[in-house]
């Protein structure tokens, strides 16, 4: 039996560049939503974050530091993307030799970094409903 990691395809190069366009034009979008509700998020999250520091009557440094402030921005993965796009259009063959894991980012599009960037996505989407 051959392991995961001993795995070759060989592909037309035409339909990898085509499954990446439309990876590209999905993270894109993807992108563009987490986003928006990153900014709703944000927004509600300051918001809140604001109150709890204006309800400190006395200052004390210990309710200062309880506010808290936690939220990471949206990462693009756009470039990945477009690097490999731009390394299959310089090739000059008709059929690539890939592995599994390059198989799996560039025809199923999932990335290695895929399931990271949907979930902080999700998380975004959910506090910016809440507001």
């Amino acid at each position: 039996m051959i392991s995961s990691r001993d795995k070759k395809f060989t592909v037309p190069r035409a339909k990898l560049l085509a499954s990446l366009r439309q990876s590209l034009s999905i993270h894109r979008q993807q992108y563009q939503d987490a986003i928006r509700d990153y900014k709703k998020a944000l927004i509600a999250n300051l918001t809140q974050a604001l109150k709890q520091a204006k309800s400190v009557t006395v200052p004390k440094i210990e309710d200062i530091r309880a506010v808290k402030v936690e939220f990471d921005a949206p990462v693009s993965h756009e470039r990945e993307i477009l690097r490999a796009i731009e390394e299959l259009e310089y090739m000059d063959v008709d059929t690539v030799e890939i592995d599994e894991q390059t198989f799996n980012s560039y025809v199923r599009n999932e990335w290695p970094w895929a399931s990271s960037f949907l979930s902080n996505a999700v998380k975004y989407n959910l506090q910016a409903s809440r507001s």
